[in-house]
Formats: C-alpha cells, structure tokens, sequence
C-alpha cells in the first residue's frame, strides 16, 4: 500500500485523520475499513503503521501503532533534464521519483523545443504534485522536489556533485566504464541528459570543461525521457 503524508507529529496511540485526496484514494479507491492498517509518513520523516478507526464522509480517523522502519540512506541523485514535450516530461518526473532520485531540475538547451512562459507557476505546481504522488505510491519518506527551469550554462557551472555525468550518444566513453568507481565524498551524483535533438556540439564542450563525464549510454538512440530513466536505473542499482 501506499504511503501517506500528514502534517504532525506521531506517538504511539495518538489519534489523527485523512481528508482531501488522500482520503478519497483510501476511501473510494482502496475501500480501507476500520481495523485495517496503514502507512503514513509525519512531518518528523518517520514511518508509521497506523490503524484505521473510522471512516467517515469527508475524512478517515486513525490511531498511530508504531514505526515502521525507515527509508535506507542511498545516494543523493540529481536528474537535471532538458524540457520536453508536457506528456514526455511528466512521465520522466513521476518515473525518475519512483526510481529514487532526490531532486528533478528542468534546464533550457539550445535545442529545448517548449520554453517557459505565463503558464510556468501551473506547471511547477503539477510536475511537484507528479512528484508528490509518486513519492507516496513508492512509500519513500521525502518527497523530492522539481525546481524551477535553469540555463544549461547555470546547471554545468554551479553543480557540485561528487560525480556529474552528462549522456550524449557520440562520446568516446562507455557509461559503464564511468560506472566503475563509486562516487567519492557523500555519494552525489548529477546527471543531464538532454532534448529530443541531443546537445550541441557547445554546450558538450562546456559541461567536459566544467568536470561533467561525457558519457556514451548505448548503441541504440534513446527518446530523451528513456535515457533518463534507463541511466538513473543503472546509476541507482551500482550504487544504491
């Protein structure tokens, strides 16, 4: 089952109720009845397994029983990914959240296709609330968070991960054998993959100047949203 987010606090015993959204999926969807248990998350980032106590019109009550244990320290990920298309871009938020990354940063290349505009406040409001969803459907305790669009240049230059790695099909160098090493320091790694059209032969250049990893990730050419989520799969399964 899902995990669910509340807004306070838990002690053993303690009462506490679900509305909004949450309360409909565990209502309607998941038809919880008294006596059946859960998993919410406090604002302390503790899991908890909690009992269902009732279950009203507009909100479930629920009796905190005790802690579940807690989420595994991994690696802080950071996926900085070239704007795509809506539908392309919102799958590579919900699906890289599940995978495990800590933080989704959109940035604008020279061959990014849709760029912000009016309409930019509504769409970081869905593609966190993507976020959101996705971390609670992969029982995760934080919920990572999609910043707002940045420059190319601004994302290679002010990154400071212990390993960046950039994807471009035409590099020299094997993913794999960027993998051999774990990152050193905290484990923080960053990766950029970019639009549909690839980077340009610059902004290649810019990133291998800034200490990126210029890294071949295939011998098929993957549809952008793809190699995110095939790379942040190798990377999770190295390393985590």
């Amino acid at each position: 089952m899902p995990v669910f987010m509340i807004n306070e606090g838990g002690s053993p015993g303690a009462l506490f109720s679900i509305s909004g959204d949450d309360f409909r999926h565990l209502a309607r969807v998941r038809r919880v009845r008294s006596g059946d248990v859960i998993s919410v998350v406090t604002t302390e980032k503790k899991r908890w397994k909690a009992e269902v106590v009732d279950v009203g019109s507009i909100s479930i009550s629920a009796r905190f029983i005790e802690t579940e244990q807690a989420e595994a320290p991994g690696l802080e990920i950071v996926l900085y990914m070239a704007l795509l298309k809506s539908k392309n871009f919102e799958l590579a938020v919900q699906k890289s959240v599940e995978i495990g990354v800590s933080r989704v940063v959109p940035i604008i290349t020279e061959r990014t296709v849709p760029s912000p505009d009016g309409s930019l406040t509504n769409r970081l409001t869905r593609w966190n609330r993507i976020a959101h969803e996705a971390a609670k459907q992969s029982g995760r305790l934080n919920i990572p968070e999609v910043a707002s669009p940045v420059s190319f240049e601004e994302a290679v230059k002010h990154d400071s991960a212990d390993l960046r790695i950039i994807g471009h099909p035409g590099a020299d160098k094997l993913f794999r054998d960027g993998l051999s090493e774990p990152p050193a320091g905290a484990g923080r790694v960053s990766l950029l993959v970019g639009p549909e059209g690839g980077f340009s032969r610059r902004e290649i250049d810019e990133a291998a100047e800034s200490g990126w990893q210029v890294l071949n990730f295939g011998f098929t050419q993957l549809r952008a949203e793809t190699a995110a989520l095939a790379l942040l799969s190798v990377i999770v399964y190295e390393w985590s």
